[in-house]
């Protein structure tokens, strides 16, 4: 332990004294002590950052101690969140990746199977940070994606080139098979293999469903997309994606209507994906799908969704499963959404964030238990950037009037999911213990 300690200390020393000559190169170089103009900006001498104090030169702090200062900074502010069955993760400025929650399958990538319910670091992953998803979905943009199922957790990192042929795939938790867990990041594919548009992640049980077709069995499986698909979303036993043509398609299990195009017969997978099921969506820039229900951002700002609603999670104002798209009133200019097992949530452009469908646990932030079939404003965050939603609890990036960007999360919390450092149930947002 203390060797590993030791270790750490001295990669962040030298990761700070690379950190100070990059952040400093543009300051001036002066003498301590000597006059300075009041309101010049920041310089500094061989060993020490200055501040113009009473019209002198001063020494504020070491260089060493700015960088470390910075680290601290870039590793405790997230820029991707995701969430899922009792865990969530969210990768951070300096680009390493930091879960919390249930970690019995080895899901928080920290080496171990004890849960946590204050972040812990993902050893030795570093990813691109661009985009996120929610519980057994994922996308086909770029590098930088995490995605969460019940039991594992995945990045996407770009590699050296930050190219398609360098992209690679890191997962962490029951990755093969339930009993078969890995508890640090593996490399379960990349590059640019034809044919293969993302790798798109799904829950087991889906993919046990393929194991009949495929012959392997996986809880992480990659299929081959049409050409030019531009997003993909997979939920409980289904998939939508939007194809070249910027159409909306789905594909699987119907019994809801959850592939949205007005009847409830299921679409097999295999032979994939010759036959699709078309929504009549076109245009849609964010899509989402979890459980047995699927929502879609169309245009500038609708907000359509579409399959099981016995909560209210398709947030219609109604509990009436619906088979094609149904536009959820109240919202305007989506920047986020995302799809949980039960309910759903979106931000908009003025950084309120709406929430609808199951309550059970608090999830909706609203300090209520009380489901909602229509959109409910979360309390107390504002400027809300992303959101994620779980089984039983959310997660979102926004601020609390302070103008400081950081997660909360709320809702279910019998594994530490909240990352409050509690396993108590919150019914309002509350602060990730980073």
């Amino acid at each position: 332990m203390l060797a590993s300690m030791l270790q750490r200390r001295t990669i962040i020393v030298v990761l700070a004294a690379t950190l100070a000559a990059t952040v400093l190169t543009a300051c001036e170089v002066r003498v301590a002590g000597t006059r300075c103009a009041v309101g010049s900006p920041f310089a500094q001498d061989a060993t020490h950052v200055l501040e113009c104090r009473s019209g002198r030169w001063s020494r504020v702090a070491t260089k060493q101690e700015v960088a470390e200062r910075l680290l601290a900074y870039l590793h405790a502010t997230p820029t991707v969140i995701a969430a899922s069955d009792g865990h969530a993760c969210a990768s951070m400025l300096d680009r390493t990746v930091r879960c919390w929650g249930r970690n019995t399958s080895g899901q928080l990538g920290n080496a171990t199977t004890t849960s946590s319910s204050t972040p812990v670091d993902v050893v030795g992953l570093r990813i691109e940070s661009s985009w996120s998803t929610g519980p057994g979905r994922s996308g086909v943009t770029g590098p930088g994606a995490l995605a969460l199922g019940d039991a594992y957790s995945c990045g996407i990192s770009p590699g050296r080139a930050g190219t398609a042929s360098t992209t690679t795939y890191w997962c962490w938790g029951a990755v093969h098979d339930p009993t078969d867990i890995v508890t640090k990041p593996e490399l379960i594919g990349g590059g640019g293999t034809p044919g293969i548009g993302s790798l798109v992640f799904g829950p087991t049980a889906h993919c046990e469903s393929l194991e009949l077709n495929y012959g392997y069995r996986c809880s992480i499986y990659q299929l081959i997309l049409p050409s030019g698909t531009k997003l993909a979303t997979a939920g409980r036993a289904h998939e939508c994606l939007v194809a070249s043509n910027d159409m909306l398609y789905c594909v699987g299990a119907n019994d809801r209507g959850q592939l949205g195009n007005g009847s409830t017969t299921d679409i097999p997978f295999v032979p994939y994906p010759s036959t699709l099921a078309a929504t009549g969506l076109t245009d849609a820039r964010i899509v989402d799908a979890g459980g047995d229900s699927t929502c879609a951002v169309v245009g500038a700002s609708d907000v359509w969704c579409w399959g099981g609603n016995g909560r209210g999670q398709l947030g219609d104002g109604t509990t009436t499963d619906r088979t094609l798209p149904t536009r959820v009133a109240g919202l305007s200019d989506v920047v986020s959404l995302s799809v949980g097992t039960d309910h759903a949530c979106a931000a908009g452009g003025s950084g309120v964030l709406r929430c609808w469908g199951a309550n059970t646990s608090g999830q909706l932030g609203d300090s209520t238990t009380i489901d909602h079939p229509s959109p409910t404003v979360v309390s107390g965050l504002t400027n809300v950037t992303s959101v994620t939603a779980g089984a039983g609890s959310t997660c979102a990036i926004g601020d609390r009037g302070t103008a400081k960007q950081q997660v909360f999360c709320w809702g279910r919390n019998d594994w530490g999911q909240v990352g409050d450092g509690t396993t108590t149930e919150r019914r309002e947002p509350t602060l990730v213990r980073f």
